[in-house]
């Protein structure tokens, strides 16, 4: 009786972190949407659409996601402190390499 409500409050938990937070800033991207066309131009409009799908295809490609496989991994490491330090620096060198090849290719091409 215990493991499904454990189950749950996990289950819970997760949702509100990943699934609610990324629901609201969906929604209050879209509540702001009347607020841009009033202040910006149609032109000032469509260069920060053009930033926000550059900054989101810039997000994915540095990332990669490895932050997915860190904290998996991280948390079955439980106890093992050096596996957990390892993993974590192994991801940021990983996000750190990634954005700079990112930033390099930006500017080139800007």
């Amino acid at each position: 009786m215990d493991k499904p409500h454990r189950r749950l409050k996990t289950f819970t938990k997760s949702f509100v972190i990943y699934g609610l937070a990324a629901a609201l800033s969906r929604f209050l991207g879209l509540l702001l949407t009347p607020v841009y066309t009033r202040i910006f131009s149609p032109q000032d409009y469509g260069a920060i659409d053009v930033l926000n799908v550059f900054v989101y295809f810039a997000v994915i490609f540095a990332a990669t996601e490895i932050w997915a496989g860190v904290s998996r991994d991280y948390i079955s490491a439980e106890n093992n402190l050096q596996q957990k330090k390892d993993l974590i620096s192994t991801g940021l060198i990983h996000i750190l390499i990634c954005s700079v090849l990112v930033m390099i290719i930006a500017y080139l091409f800007s």
